[in-house]
């Protein structure tokens, strides 16, 4: 019998350190799809142009929205990645439990949400270098001042953005991992809900204002981490139910 023992939290931070580092080929999968992102985005968000002696002016709207929405599905296939059982026996190099493989895998969603929507949000000066250099490219950017309060606002809802969408795909694999066929009856049975309880998209309409709509960044915050935690607090205890190593 071994003398040593290991506290609860050194063991989660043991196995988030590892988690990080053996799941470096998610991080590559984002570099991928967010340099595609970007090659799409290069084409702009929108257009428009105007000509007059003999001269032609056309002007194109950038911004890095198509990179937000590929590191957004790229966080949700990635939590329900991590949930599938390859990946899940990675664990059994440590003495674990299902409350610290848990605890470890949320910590890793977090920080690949950081780094992801911090990524996202730079791509936008990189769609300008390369516009720069490509072409005989002017930027103007808008005439009203971004203050810094708004900037962190910006990087804050977008970090959540792609958090509450870990977290989404974390309790899906969760689900899945319980039965097969759950995968099938889950999403039935969540759009079967949406079409008998959403008279005339009242539901879906409401849910939309209740986050995208909020303009304090202090009470979306709060709505956004309760909702996080909720859909974490689900997963861990769903996660319990199984069986050892299933």
């Amino acid at each position: 019998m071994s003398l040593n023992s290991i506290s609860f939290r050194s063991l989660v931070y043991s196995q988030y350190i590892y988690k990080l580092k053996s799941y470096i080929g998610l991080f590559n999968s984002l570099v991928v799809l967010q340099l595609l992102a970007i090659l799409f985005a290069l084409g702009g968000s929108g257009m428009s142009g105007t000509s007059g002696y003999g001269i032609r002016i056309d002007v194109n709207y950038y911004s890095a929205d198509l990179v937000i929405i590929f590191t957004i599905l790229w966080a949700f296939f990635s939590s329900i990645l991590m949930t599938t059982r390859s990946y899940q026996e990675e664990s059994y190099t440590f003495v674990t439990n299902r409350l610290s493989n848990n605890l470890s895998n949320i910590a890793v969603i977090l920080t690949m949400s950081i780094i992801s929507g911090s990524t996202a949000l730079l791509s936008k000066p990189l769609m300008k270098v390369v516009l720069y250099v490509i072409g005989d490219t002017f930027f103007i950017e808008a005439e009203t001042a971004i203050s810094r309060m708004d900037q962190l606002s910006g990087i804050i809802a977008t970090i959540l953005y792609i958090l509450l969408a870990g977290s989404i795909g974390y309790l899906i694999g969760t689900v899945a991992q319980m039965h097969r066929l759950l995968t099938i009856i889950v999403p039935v049975v969540f759009i079967g809900i949406l079409v008998a309880f959403d008279g005339e998209g009242q539901f879906t309409s409401k849910v939309t204002a209740f986050y995208y709509q909020e303009t304090s960044i202090l009470l979306f915050s709060a709505k956004m981490v309760v909702t996080i935690a909720l859909l974490c607090s689900a997963a861990t205890l769903l996660s319990n139910r199984k069986e050892v190593r299933q």
